[in-house]
């Protein structure tokens, strides 16, 4: 479905918003619906990127 790629006002996609708190169960469901992982936000940062950021490098593994 195109909805799990939607973005909000700052490009951000459901996946990018899950991956900044850390949200595991969440992520897995949305990885079921094939999401672009490669999308950027309006900063350049991918869901990879931001989990990383926020200290979720286990996620951030998950999402390369």
């Amino acid at each position: 479905s195109d909805l799990v790629n939607t973005v909000d006002e700052n490009f951000e996609t459901p996946l990018m918003l899950a991956a900044r708190e850390g949200y595991a169960s969440i992520i897995q469901s949305l990885l079921l619906f094939s999401p672009d992982k490669a999308m950027k936000n309006k900063v350049g940062k991918s869901a990879a990127n931001i989990a990383q950021e926020n200290g979720h490098v286990d996620l951030a593994e998950a999402l390369i």
